[in-house]
């Protein structure tokens, strides 16, 4: 027994040594980091991983660098850190639509538990349900009543067919008894430039400066929140929930390493990203950004995908969707 425990101890002891002697050669060695954004530049997710870029490259003393991958509900993206060497070095910035797109394609040919490694989210992000000002709507029943009025349904943009996005808004149509039209694009920057031109009428999505800047100037107007409860980010908006009782969907936003990544690595970053969120000045960043900088830990991280996982089961259930 003792030689048996001598033996572990020895591993243990190697293996933390030999991640050690990694990632110390990781530091100035020029291996840079890369953080991928499945999505198109200039949209939500890649305007948080370009504030955190910088600070990671402090702290961690190396090159990081954004890489946008947009495509294909942000498969493209994905499968790129799920094929990329597992060193933790790539990093993919996704939300809770990673957990949903493999229950939906068959395609998709990944696992969001086994496949990837969870590091640490930076926040909550709620969906917004927001419409163009043409539309003659200034809350959630009047919107919902026009609808009615709409043999043909509403456009409403989205990131992609089976993205998080175009899930909820299906499962909010079908609650609110509406028709919906959903027009699909590769990112939020061009979402938001349809919904602001009027090419589509309605988008439920984490909204974006441009969004904001546009509500202030009466081109879009916000009628309500995802959330369980009315959030910091908006205190005065209604949740959906007041009107379609049960309707809730908290998202988060995180980072996520190829699956088999060193843990003394994924450590290391995820103290990193913690680090960043913990300054006041990336807190109020976040919060512009309509983001609520509540980060978690790999372990908590683990657990949100999880959970993620089973809430899109229960929305594909109910929405009647078959996997293609």
């Amino acid at each position: 027994m003792h030689r048996r425990t001598l033996l572990r101890s020895a591993a243990a002891t190697a293996l933390a040594a030999a991640s050690r002697t990694a990632l110390a050669q990781d530091r100035g060695s020029g291996v840079v980091m890369r953080i991928v954004v499945p999505y198109a530049a200039g949209g939500q997710t890649d305007m948080m991983a370009r504030v955190l870029a910088p600070l990671l490259s402090r702290t961690l003393e190396r090159n990081v660098i954004v890489e946008n991958r947009p495509g294909a509900a942000a498969l493209i993206g994905t499968r790129a850190v799920q094929t990329a060497a597992p060193d933790g070095n790539t990093l993919l910035f996704h939300n809770t639509g990673f957990a949903a797109l493999p229950l939906l394609t068959r395609g998709a040919n990944y696992d969001p538990v086994k496949d990837f490694t969870p590091v640490a989210t930076v926040g909550n992000g709620p969906n917004f349900l927001i419409v163009n000002g043409s539309v003659p709507a200034r809350t959630l029943p009047e919107l919902i009543a026009y609808a009615k009025t709409q043999p043909e349904g509403i456009d409403s943009a989205n990131a992609g067919l089976g993205s998080a996005g175009h899930l909820i808004t299906q499962l909010f149509a079908k609650r609110a008894g509406i028709k919906i039209v959903h027009v699909p694009y590769k990112g939020s920057a061009e979402t938001a430039n349809a919904l602001i031109s009027g090419e589509v009428k309605m988008q439920l999505t984490s909204p974006t400066e441009v969004l904001t800047q546009q509500a202030k100037a009466g081109k879009v107007r916000f009628l309500a929140v995802s959330s369980r409860e009315r959030t910091v980010l908006a205190p005065n908006l209604p949740t959906m929930a007041e009107t379609l009782p049960g309707f809730v969907n908290d998202g988060w936003f995180g980072l996520i390493a190829t699956g088999g990544s060193p843990a003394a690595h994924v450590k290391q970053t995820a103290d990193a990203i913690l680090k960043a969120m913990a300054e006041p000045e990336v807190r109020e960043r976040f919060l512009q950004l309509y983001i609520d900088p509540k980060p978690m830990d790999s372990a908590q991280f683990a657990a949100a995908i999880q959970e993620a996982t089973e809430f899109w089961k229960t929305v594909i259930s109910e929405l009647g969707i078959q996997p293609t």
